[in-house]
């Protein structure tokens, strides 16, 4: 009985035989049957990897169990209905592996890449120079010929790694150059109606063996991988193929065989409707400009037996998708990872600092506690990104930090953090904002021996506040020996009465200095400048124009500074708010 897909998750993506110990999913190295590839020198069939060392073709990639993975040339198949195929996977083959062939009857030109709403000449991913591709990533990735399908750039990449994992990438990504979103479908394989485009493990019959879900039956939108096999014998491996990853913000929403729907029922040997086998991400959605990726994966595994190489494809298949995204992201650039649809990118971290204290008053700043664009990743393309703040009024900023007033009550923070890779994650912070302080008289003493003062005369002591006056409340009293600046200004102020009294203070001190008097809010600004002696106080009124009074008006409050500057440039100041009654 094969193993549940959960109970396997910690598998490398295969072992080689049942009797070899299975190891867990980590860096290795590559074993004496895992050769790498050599310094890639052009032989004139760039395209043509061959599954066969000794094919005068270019080396076929070779992942770290030894299979390898070998591609199609351009050619015309003898049925002269189909397309030529291009950037399909061919046969497939290994080292010292059971049965111990150097070329299987694996793929068989199975992986057609089809761009539009049909699969057909029209949309079909061909290219008429078999020498379009290119290597990347040390040797490890075959890019292929950029396509144009329809108005859009198509280009197909397959990818082994050197250091972990086992299997093939397909990377199928399609760049929208135009000025306007455009939507189309992207599908991998055999979904047309016509003759089979690969046996995929056998020569007449091949069998759906078992699915993510853990039964026999293909259901779009919930299973992301299946394995299939010749159904009949191992002379061929068993093959896994996965086409989306968990939380991929798509998945692919038809898997079928032929012209099929999109469930399909395990019920013989020939029940992929002759061999027929492929997925589709259907009404994607590319912005002008933008380009949309999907990732999907191969893996064969030999084994002398049928039901060992069934299960050993299976443990693939699991660890394939339970796989970190170093490795499932290998070799590809920032860009590259961000336009992937069906996979999870890298996620930052992120979190708000505290806010000790808030006033309405006051800007409060904000930063973030926690900062990691790529955490645990080992992927250093992504390490980079920004940070977004909302400070919940319809107002944002973007930075390491923000600075923003907020008014009195609850204040909601939400920050993203956004990786070159596309990630992103979210902190909330919530915090309560008090009313502005009473204001605080602001006293200095400039010699260090100023003698205690005596109340200031002449300052009256204001009654209850009325609407027919603009009465007066005191500042908080001076400090005990140290020089005291005392105003005296309306709490409130009917809105009526500004333009009959003005706005009257009071204001006196317990040494001599110039004083500068200002009046603002709400766009005003007026200012007095006068001496001030000790025990001697002035009262400067201001007198609002016609404009001034309009302005004042609309203003829910009005500040009153005052700024005593002593002998020897020492300061002290200030302030009274008045609140104006509409």
């Amino acid at each position: 009985m094969l193993a549940s897909p959960t109970s396997l998750k910690t598998f490398l993506f295969a072992a080689m035989a049942p009797a070899v110990a299975v190891a867990a999913l980590a860096v290795v190295a590559p074993s004496a049957s895992a050769t790498l590839l050599s310094p890639y020198v052009p032989t004139g069939a760039e395209c043509t990897l061959a599954a066969s060392p000794t094919t005068n073709q270019g080396p076929a990639l070779v992942d770290l169990l030894g299979y390898r993975f070998d591609t199609t040339s351009n050619k015309a198949l003898l049925n002269a209905v189909l397309p030529a195929q291009y950037a399909t996977l061919a046969d497939g083959g290994g080292a010292a592996l059971p049965p111990r062939r150097a070329v299987y009857d694996a793929y068989d030109d199975w992986g057609d890449l089809y761009v539009g709403a049909t699969q057909s000449r029209a949309t079909q991913y061909v290219d008429g120079d078999q020498l379009g591709c290119i290597r990347e990533a040390d040797g490890r990735q075959v890019a292929f010929a950029t396509v144009e399908i329809g108005g859009l750039q198509v280009q197909r990449k397959l990818f082994s790694s050197a250091s972990s994992g086992s299997g093939a990438r397909l990377v199928q990504s399609v760049t929208n150059p135009g000025t306007s979103p455009v939507t189309t479908s992207v599908f991998v394989g055999d979904l047309t109606e016509s003759t089979s485009r690969g046996d995929l493990g056998s020569d007449d019959g091949t069998t759906l063996e078992l699915t993510s879900s853990g039964d026999q039956t293909i259901t779009a939108g919930e299973d992301r991988w299946a394995v299939t096999s010749d159904g009949t014998k191992a002379g061929d491996p068993a093959l896994a193929h996965v086409w989306d990853g968990p939380g991929g913000e798509a998945q692919a929403s038809i898997v079928r065989s032929g012209a099929q729907d999109g469930v399909k029922t395990l019920a013989g040997t020939d029940d992929l409707d002759a061999d027929r086998f492929g997925y589709g991400w259907q009404d994607v959605t590319i912005p002008a400009g933008g380009t949309a990726s999907f990732l999907s994966w191969e893996a064969a595994r030999a084994a002398d037996a049928l039901p060992e190489q069934i299960g050993m494809a299976q443990d693939a298949a699991v660890a394939i998708s339970d796989a970190p995204a170093a490795t499932i992201f290998e070799g590809l650039s920032a860009a590259e990872i961000a336009a992937v649809r069906n996979w999870a990118k890298p996620a930052p971290d992120v979190a708000i600092a505290p806010v000790a204290s808030a006033a309405s008053d006051a800007d409060v700043v904000l930063s973030a506690s926690t900062v990691d664009f790529s955490p645990g990743t080992a992927l250093p393309q992504c390490e980079e990104g920004t940070l977004t703040w909302d400070f919940g009024d319809g107002t944002t900023a973007v930075g390491p930090g923000g600075s923003h007033r907020f008014a009195v009550g609850t204040a909601e923070v939400l920050v993203t953090a956004r990786n070159a890779c596309g990630g992103s994650a979210k902190a909330t912070l919530s915090f309560e904002v008090s009313p502005p302080a009473p204001p605080v008289v602001i006293t200095g003493d400039p010699s260090g021996s100023v003698p205690t003062p005596t109340p200031a005369p002449g300052v009256p002591t204001p009654g209850p506040s009325t609407d027919s006056a603009a009465p007066a409340v005191p500042s908080a009293p001076a400090a005990p020996g140290a020089p005291a600046l005392t105003l005296i200004a309306p709490d409130q102020l009917p809105a009526s009465l500004l333009g009959k009294k003005g706005v009257a203070t009071e204001i006196a001190s317990t040494v001599p200095g110039a004083l500068r008097i200002v009046l603002s809010g709400g766009g005003l600004k007026l200012a007095k400048t006068m001496t001030l002696q000790p025990g001697a106080p002035r009262t400067p009124t201001f007198k609002l124009t016609a404009r001034d009074l309009a302005t004042a008006r609309r203003a829910k409050k009005l500040q009153v500074r005052a700024k005593l500057t002593l002998d020897g440039g020492k300061e002290i100041i200030t302030s009274r708010t008045i609140t104006v009654r509409k």
